[in-house]
């Protein structure tokens, strides 16, 4: 039986002594010429979304300056996680070579890639470095203040360079975002693959796919206490502080 379940495109936003940033920045400012002038007609059926606000509207709408966001890490350039990228023009993006590469290449095409979405001059790009530092059940990561509270693991397959991160707040909550590795995050749970029609748009390494979400299964065995979140699974994201709200 084939579930109606609501989809959602988010931002999660880092405050921390040493930085502000966002992780992914869900719909941009532009997205609804870019999604009409890249995407076929059926795929503007496959991927069609409601408009909402921007990041950048949201945070200005609350008094936040946009100029306050130091660099942004998207989990991956796809379009609906790069669009809102340009609207941050002071901002520096942190990514992964392999995803930069990948995404600038001749493979990177529609409905998966947009590139004027992150091909401005303006662009200041930061690729980072992981280390043999294992984390949980990864053997590389990437702790982006040196403390432990963010740190970045890599769930390659979706793209070259997918990313997930893990949030460690004070209260002792711990998330885990992991990016479009599902859009649910009962997948990890079975585990589960997308359904095959949008999975063959946008997945581009079934077999790492597979592997990725498997690891992320015995993770979630051995670590119930850590919330998973996809960036597309709205009822995971529920029980999350919606801005201005914060959680400490």
């Amino acid at each position: 039986m084939l579930l109606l379940r609501r989809l959602s495109h988010v931002s999660i936003l880092i405050q921390h002594p040493k930085g502000t940033f966002v992780f992914d920045t869900g719909l941009g400012s532009q997205i609804e010429g870019q999604f009409h002038d890249h995407f076929s007609f059926l795929d503007r059926q496959l991927f069609k979304f409601t408009k909402l606000n921007s990041l950048r509207e949201i945070l200005l709408e609350n008094k936040f300056s946009p100029d306050s966001i130091d660099f942004i890490i998207p989990t991956h350039l796809h379009f609906d996680h790069a669009s809102g990228i340009e609207d941050f023009p002071k901002a520096t993006v942190w990514t992964t070579k392999e995803e930069y590469d990948h995404a600038f290449s001749e493979e990177a095409m529609p409905p998966a890639f947009i590139k004027e979405q992150y091909d401005a001059d303006f662009i200041k790009w930061n690729f980072m470095d992981f280390d043999t530092s294992a984390y949980e059940i990864f053997n590389e990561s990437y702790d982006v203040f040196n403390d432990g509270t963010v740190v970045l693991v890599k769930l390659p397959g979706h793209t070259k360079g997918s990313l997930g991160m893990f949030v460690n707040l004070k209260s002792g909550k711990r998330y885990f975002f992991t990016g479009d590795l599902t859009w649910a995050a009962e997948a990890f749970i079975k585990p589960a693959e997308k359904h095959s029609i949008p999975r063959k748009k946008v997945d581009g390494d079934r077999e790492k796919v597979k592997e990725s979400i498997v690891m992320v299964h015995y993770l979630a065995k051995e670590k119930p206490e850590i919330n998973l979140v996809p960036a597309h699974d709205f009822n995971a994201q529920k029980g999350i502080a919606h801005f201005p709200e914060v959680e400490l």
